[in-house]
Parts: C-alpha cells; structure tokens; sequence
C-alpha cells in the first residue's frame, strides 16, 4: 500500500467515526489501560520538558513536540485512535463485588 493509500484509508476511518459520533453514535471509547496511561503521560512530559529545554527547535524537534502532546493527551484521556483503528484495547473496567452477607 502507497503512502496516498494510507493516508486515503486514514482519513475514511476519521470521517466514518465523526458520522457516526454526529448521527447518535458512540463516542471512543477507553481503549487504554492505567499502566499505559502513566507510561504515555510520563514520557510525554518527558519530551515535553526535553523539548523546552531546547534552544534552537528544527522540524525534527517539533515533530517530537507534537508526539509527546499526543502522548499526554492519551495519558490524560485514556483513548488512543490508533488504537482503535488496529482494534487493541488494554482497558479493563473495574469489577465491582456487592457483598451481601
């Protein structure tokens, strides 16, 4: 598959997800787990402060800056889209046992 390809099927994901969100559907659900969650949100930061720290900033550097604020928004968020393209979820709802006796 071309890069025009991925990019095509990309942007038919984006579209069909906001369709639906607009039309009554779902809106993403959690896809991350806690573990993975202060994973992304800790080396987010990470790049974040690398990144402040900096004192010229090319383009690599910038594109480090936007990783790590989409690291953190997941961190914070608990959703990754990618993740939902490719169909992996870590999140486990928490079980609740009513204890009756």
């Amino acid at each position: 598959m071309t890069a025009k390809g991925i990019y095509i099927y990309l942007h038919s994901e984006v579209l069909a997800m906001s369709f639906k969100y607009k039309n009554g559907g779902n809106m993403l659900e959690r896809n991350l787990g806690n573990i993975e969650r202060v994973i992304r949100l800790v080396f987010g930061l990470g790049l974040l402060f690398w990144a402040y720290t900096q004192t010229t900033m090319n383009a690599i550097d910038w594109f480090v800056v936007i990783i790590s604020v989409m690291l953190v928004l997941n961190g914070i968020f608990s959703r990754c889209f990618i993740w939902w393209i490719l169909g992996l979820n870590t999140f486990k709802p928490a079980t609740t046992e009513a204890n009756c006796d």
